[in-house]
């Protein structure tokens, strides 16, 4: 549990397992629903689907959680990063702001790691350039 008190959903927990392991999934969407529970928004289980078809999806003016399953070509071959993205955007009231905020650490210690975190606010936050400054960053 968080320090809000908002618990993750066995849902959340077994989607993530099922991305990270059999690769289930391109992406998730996390949603706090009723300020009580962490739960799925959306399960993208098409593989095909791009990065910039996933930024797409994320509310411009309320905040969420995602998971993204991330692919990427370099001279050395292909690599490939699971992402916890905290999507808070600047728009997005004080309230929900604050209890995302408060509810992350339980959200993430409940999946127990496996992933990269990334903290975004904008779109450009999100673009691939940025994304493959972090990437590059931590290995």
């Amino acid at each position: 549990m968080s320090l809000s008190g908002v618990t993750v959903s066995d849902q959340v927990i077994t989607a993530y397992n099922d991305l990270k392991t059999k690769k289930a999934s391109r992406f998730l969407i996390l949603v706090i629903e009723n300020e009580k529970e962490v739960v799925i928004g959306e399960n993208c289980t098409d593989r095909a689907a791009s990065w910039e078809s996933f930024v797409a999806k994320l509310p411009s003016d309320a905040p969420c959680y995602a998971i993204f399953d991330y692919e990427w070509n370099t001279p050395d071959g292909k690599r490939d990063k699971i992402l916890f993205i905290s999507w808070n955007p600047d728009n997005a009231k004080i309230k929900q702001k604050m209890l995302y905020a408060s509810t992350k650490g339980g959200v993430t210690q409940s999946l127990q790691g496996g992933y990269q975190e990334i903290a975004a606010s904008d779109d450009g936050d999100l673009s691939v350039e940025n994304l493959m400054i972090k990437l590059s960053m931590k290995r």
